[in-house]
């Protein structure tokens, strides 16, 4: 496989940088049933639309909107429980390194992102945050990454998307951007394989390989 030096990175949060499963389902539950308090609510549907923001799929869902305050709530609560999964600092570290442009590109809103990554001590990695809040079409739609292009001046040739949902691998494809999609999120392997992503990564070795030594390794077979 030939490898490409990407100088521009751009993450999705939830499943590939941080774990918040756990929360996100308590909050996903808990917002339910204030509405519904006599029903399951459905969380296996609301992993499906993984990637987009929080009205978005309650709108897909047909749920009403009313439940994000809740939602939020809760989520707010429990952010000490989120982890950054092992093996990322590393890569965002090694990319910095790497004089690469980092960015973010997330389904949550700006607030709740800020906190988590001022909690997490890795706001000082990432060179630009754009949440669902601060566009006028989240994802699966571009214009999370394409803000991020057109304030940074970036190259979209040199410009790689990677997201654990097809919600993530659709934005790279609108975006006219390289994507890798990561196996140890929430996303399903089955849809993200359908999706055709340019990578897969099993593990953030996986990702670091391709991120960070994949190129340099083509390079030495060529020379």
């Amino acid at each position: 496989m030939i490898y490409k030096r990407y100088k521009s990175v751009i993450f999705d949060l939830d499943g590939v940088i941080i774990d918040s499963s756990q929360v996100m389902q308590v909050a996903f539950e808990y917002a339910y049933q204030q509405f519904f308090p006599k029903q399951r609510a459905p969380f296996s549907e609301y992993v499906k639309h993984m990637g987009k923001g929080f009205l978005s799929i309650m709108d897909a869902m047909n749920l009403p909107r009313e439940m994000y305050p809740f939602f939020n709530q809760k989520s707010i609560e429990l952010i000490s429980e989120i982890v950054v999964f092992d093996g990322i600092v590393p890569i965002l570290e090694r990319l910095k390194e790497q004089d690469c442009y980092v960015g973010i590109a997330t389904g949550k809103d700006a607030y709740r992102t800020k906190q988590i990554l001022d909690e997490k001590k890795l706001s000082s990695y990432f060179d630009c945050v754009i949440c669902s809040d601060q566009v006028k079409r989240g994802k699966p739609y571009s214009d999370s990454v394409d803000i991020q292009v057109n304030q940074a001046g970036l190259d979209r040739d040199d410009l790689v998307f990677i997201g654990d949902s097809t919600s993530d691998i659709q934005c790279a494809k609108n975006a006219s951007v390289s994507s890798i999609a990561v196996l140890w999120g929430m996303g399903s392997r089955a849809d993200l394989l359908k999706e055709n992503p340019d990578y897969f990564a099993y593990d953030p070795r996986d990702l670091e390989f391709i991120l960070c030594d994949g190129w340099l390794q083509e390079r030495v077979n060529v020379a």
